[in-house]
């Protein structure tokens, strides 16, 4: 079964980005063991208390405000989906990565037709 996984590092080579221990997520799903290139793994982020924050919905949010928008301490994020499932994760997500400020526009309301 595939998709998104969170792992522990079992065994690394000597002078790669990983050491064994480590808490990866990689996209070979949940299995006791699995051989991952070291391309194909991101570290878990200790900021979140629950390494099962890096899965989904709360990944694409994640990865859109880690390696797209790279929120830093103190920026501003915008989140015009935020009454959504994923944009309401990308709010709570900015902060814990250290956003000074979070804008969150309510929903437009439409009316019915007629």
């Amino acid at each position: 079964m595939f998709g998104a996984a969170v792992g522990e590092v079992a065994a690394a080579p000597d002078g790669g980005r990983f050491r064994p221990g480590d808490a990866v997520v990689h996209p070979y799903g949940w299995r006791e063991y699995a051989a991952v290139a070291e391309t194909d793994c991101v570290p878990v982020d200790p900021r979140f208390p629950d390494a099962t924050a890096h899965l989904a919905p709360s990944s694409p949010a994640y990865g859109a405000l880690t390696r797209l928008a790279a929120v830093r301490d103190g920026d501003t994020v915008l989140v015009t989906g935020a009454t959504g499932g994923i944009g309401s994760l990308a709010g709570q997500i900015a902060r814990l990565l250290g956003a000074g400020r979070v804008i969150a526009p309510p929903a437009r309301r439409t009316r019915p037709p007629g």
